[in-house]
């Protein structure tokens, strides 16, 4: 706008005392009004005058100019609440910017607020309004304990792109030593966010994990799930002493294109009423299932092969998903070998609940399902029943714990096999010590040996046929101990070494020599430093290599030496 001119000084277009910019001049003035005749209202005033004032001169730089300026002090407030108001146009954004020197060096630049005076109430605000509600509150910091607050939405944007590693957001504290040990690991960084380069980002946790309202992670959830899976095993075990199991094994639910199709190795599907597929267990009355056992991979143990010939009608399967509760019980009505390596096992449904593929098994990934086949329980009374707490068979049967193991393994008893296991507790933990008594599968001599994976203690006699032997998991070794009713020998490869009676050892097998008569032990001259058998005295024209006290004789010049020293 133009600076007015004396024809302009008209109420109320230019009010007495307005301040107004000359931009020609940079200057700024205040108008004074003069109504004549004196004492006059600009209603009864003949004429109407005045003059311009200078408020400031932009030319001594003591003042800001409206149109923009630089300030080299600090701007000072009284106690009015409304103290610089931004006032955009509609759909216009206004901006604050603080800018560091770029002369300042390594020093960083930036903005601090500073609220000084009692700190319950040096508050920071950032405050949103509209006509009809009022203030709101979206952002706070400050007060006593210096809380911030956010009232609205918070979005954290991803810092880094997407091929990049990088960690983001981080909050720091006191980290635990363990996931259920809450003693403290030091500072670090209790919860964070870690971006990686071209994969899913990951949150991290590492507090305490031991209150019900904790978080907790991957780590700990692991160890659970096989302190669970390892409780599943021995109420598995208990439920066969029970109701002793005919075929058992690990499958993968796995559905084929159509109703004709033979299950791939190591998997199962089921059949309704109509021989149609399904993944209902309440609708299943046929299980189509491979010979072959799921393989697990990280098993060394071959893949254990069924034949179902145990599988009589009558007899109950059970079908257990691995990873959650879903069920099917059955009575089998026939076993249908409708290929070379499956079989189709019709079954009354007995009951049921939920389907086979809702879950995958955490560890694999893949719908496993525990398949069991086991005679229904008959009844009986309680005097037909071992105690747990310790009782008495009497017999006159044995106690008979079956194996479907088909290979040997001496460190631990593979799946598949049936075993004992002694435990005990020490320490104040939950530690145990564990001994595991069991049985190689197969039909061959190492396969058939009673098996423990720790050491064996004896505080008597050892009572055997004759033989001790030794070996290793894969290989027995050649060296053994023979005892037979008259005579003790040390073998190698079953080739007698050693051999001793009653009246002491009487023979010695030496660098695959037994000696001859009137022959004596000494070690030989060699770099080997083993023994031999040799003449009571050595023909030998050497001299060195000679201990005290050693006749030899020289057939060079017929002499026979002692050596004294």
């Amino acid at each position: 706008m133009s600076f007015p001119q004396p024809s302009d000084f008209r109420p109320p277009i230019i009010p007495d005392g307005e301040v107004y910019d000359n931009p020609e001049n940079g200057r700024s003035y205040y108008w004074t009004q003069i109504l004549l005749p004196e004492g006059s209202t600009p209603d009864t005033a003949t004429s109407i005058g005045g003059y311009w004032t200078v408020v400031c001169d932009s030319a001594d730089g003591k003042y800001v100019l409206k149109a923009g300026d630089t300030m080299t002090g600090a701007l000072e407030f009284d106690d009015t609440e409304e103290a610089i108001k931004f006032k955009p146009e509609a759909g216009q954004r206004q901006t604050v910017e603080v800018l560091r020197d770029n002369n300042s060096g390594t020093v960083g630049g930036g903005l601090d607020v500073f609220l000084l005076g009692n700190s319950d109430y040096n508050q920071l605000r950032i405050l949103g309004r509209s006509s009809a509600d009022g203030d709101k509150e979206f952002f706070k910091v400050g007060g006593n304990e210096g809380t911030s607050t956010f009232s609205g939405r918070v979005n954290l944007n991803k810092p880094v792109e997407d091929s990049e590693d990088s960690e983001g957001f981080v909050i720091k504290g006191t980290i635990a030593n363990g996931p259920e040990d809450p003693t403290s690991g030091g500072r670090g960084n209790l919860l964070n966010v870690y971006h990686n380069a071209d994969a899913a980002d990951a949150i991290n946790y590492a507090g305490k994990i031991n209150s019900p309202s904790n978080l907790v992670n991957k780590g700990y959830v692991d160890d659970k799930d096989d302190l669970l899976r390892q409780d599943i095993i021995e109420l598995e075990e208990e439920i066969n002493a029970i109701a002793p199991s005919l075929e058992y094994g690990n499958w993968e639910w796995k559905q084929p294109a159509n109703n004709t199709r033979p299950p791939e190795q190591g998997t199962f599907y089921l059949l309704d009423d109509a021989l149609e597929l399904t993944t209902s267990y309440d609708n299943a009355s046929s299980i189509v299932i491979s010979n072959y056992e799921y393989d697990d991979p990280n098993d060394d143990d071959p893949v254990d092969i069924h034949t179902w010939a145990d599988a009589d009608p009558d007899e109950l399967i059970q079908l257990f998903d691995a990873a959650d509760p879903d069920f099917l019980l059955g009575k089998i009505v026939q076993v249908h070998n409708d290929g070379p390596e499956y079989v189709r096992i019709e079954i009354t449904r007995i009951q049921s609940s939920g389907v086979p593929n809702d879950n995958a098994d955490p560890v694999t990934g893949l719908f496993l399902t525990r398949v069991n086949v086991f005679k229904e329980p008959s009844g009986g009374t309680a005097s037909d029943f071992v105690l747990k707490s310790g009782d008495t068979m009497e017999g006159p049967g044995p106690l008979v714990i079956k194996t479907a193991k088909s290979s040997y393994n001496s460190a631990s008893p593979g799946t598949g096999t049936a075993y004992l296991k002694f435990q005990n507790k020490y320490g104040s933990g939950t530690a145990v010590h564990d001994v595991n008594v069991f049985m190689g599968g197969g039909n061959n001599t190492p396969n058939g040996l009673c098996i423990t994976g720790r050491p064996l203690h004896v505080s008597s006699t050892i009572y055997s046929s004759g033989l001790y032997k030794a070996r290793s998991s894969t290989a027995e070794y050649n060296p053994d101990l023979y005892i037979q009713s008259t005579e003790g020998q040390l073998r190698y490869n079953n080739t007698k070494k050693l051999s001793w009676q009653s009246d002491g050892i009487i023979d010695i097998i030496i660098k695959n020599n037994d000696g001859d008569k009137g022959m004596i032990i000494k070690r030989d001259r060699s770099s080997t430093n083993r023994v031999q058998w040799s003449g009571v005295v050595d023909i030998s024209t050497s001299g060195s290599e000679r201990c005290i006290g050693e006749l030899w004789y020289n057939k060079n010049d017929g002499v026979m030496y002692l050596r004294i020293s």
